[in-house]
């Protein structure tokens, strides 16, 4: 009588154990999904700053390019100045 008793505990801590390990790798493998959307993630904006970065948008004019590029110089040599007053 004693072992029948002690089969059912055997078999009911069998079982307990099995379903802490399907809810372990169910817990795993949302992990892994959340690590792999991550890295999709950053794939995607990587690919879209590269794409930014070689195609501009529209193509600016000389003009308009060459008074920016003066006003960066005065934009720089403030800058110089106010640090080394």
């Amino acid at each position: 009588m004693g072992k029948v008793i002690d089969f059912k505990v055997a078999k009911k801590k069998i079982e307990s154990k099995k379903k802490k390990c399907k809810f372990k790798t169910f817990k795993n493998n949302k992990i892994h999904n959340y690590k792999a959307l991550i890295i999709l993630f950053i794939v995607i904006l990587s690919i879209t700053s590269l794409f930014f970065l070689f195609v501009p948008m529209n193509t600016p004019k000389k003009n308009h390019y060459i008074e920016s590029k003066y006003s960066m110089d005065i934009f720089k040599i403030r800058a110089f100045n106010l640090f080394f007053s």
